[in-house]
């Protein structure tokens, strides 16, 4: 995945290739899990990709109201 939020690459030339347009690479991650094992998950991405630095983040919660497994039409809890 590629954005242009705030932080920008660190050189001006690079900021504005005609390749990427200045973008940045990120990394998206979606992640279902029952409800007793929310704040564990969240505080171990909290812990993983904690640097100190501006950019590290946002970690959004929540619920998921239904799934289907694509291939056998299963539902529910099944389909996880």
């Amino acid at each position: 995945m590629r954005g242009c939020g705030r932080s920008r690459k660190t050189t001006s030339d690079a900021i504005f290739d005609e390749e990427n347009y200045g973008l940045v690479s990120r990394l998206k991650l979606e992640i279902a899990c029952h409800d007793e094992k929310v704040a564990q998950v969240v505080a171990v991405i909290q812990e993983s990709a904690h640097t100190g630095l501006r950019g590290d983040g946002k970690i959004y919660v929540l619920p998921v109201l239904e799934a289907v497994r694509i291939s056998t039409g299963d539902t529910g809890e099944i389909a996880i």
